[in-house]
């Protein structure tokens, strides 16, 4: 009985030490034969690809949302990279300032818009990508992530909270456009 403990412990020491390829964003490991495919993904972010499809195909394996739905999130929150939060703070969504934001070494930073609030400024895209792909895994946008249709999709967001606003059509059409694309 000791022996199997000894060994149970060694086990769990090893897999403690071995590196994994992301910090463990949105509670679990990636899906069954997606380490490989996780794991150069974000060694091009960590090399420096700040290609916005690299972001979003990490943030899209690690959160199991649709790569073409990620894109079409990242293009309409940073108006395709060209917004204040995403050029300064890598922030692609004015994610607040969470806990899970301050152990990817992410600080706060005051931000004017919806009345003032403290959105999350990250020091990497990996720890932008781990903590959006966090919040994406968040118990309330769950049910919207196995909806097939894309207007469904976003009605579903809308209703959990992720956006405000009449924009439910524009972002099911570009998230089509995203999902022809990406077919190509």
């Amino acid at each position: 009985m000791y022996m199997r403990c000894c060994i149970v412990l060694l086990f769990a020491a090893i897999a403690m030490l071995l590196p994994l390829p992301f910090s463990g964003a949105g509670g679990g490991a990636p899906k069954p034969g997606m380490l490989l495919t996780v794991n150069s993904t974000w060694q091009q972010l960590a090399r420096g690809d700040t290609t916005w499809q690299a972001y979003c195909r990490y943030v899209s394996h690690i959160s199991g949302v649709p790569f073409h739905r990620v894109a079409a999130m990242w293009a309409y929150e940073t108006d395709w990279g060209r917004s204040r939060l995403w050029r300064k703070h890598r922030n692609p969504a004015g994610i607040r300032h969470n806990t899970h934001a301050r152990k990817q070494g992410a600080t706060g930073v005051w931000s004017s818009d919806e009345g003032g609030t403290v959105k999350a400024s990250y020091p990497s895209l990996v720890a932008s990508a781990d903590n959006y792909a966090w919040v994406l895994r968040l118990p309330r946008y769950q049910p919207c992530h196995c909806l097939k249709e894309e207007l469904a999709f976003w009605r579903c967001m809308r209703r959990a909270g992720w956006f405000s606003g009449p924009h439910v059509h524009a972002r099911a059409k570009l998230s089509l456009n995203m999902k022809r694309q990406s077919q190509q």
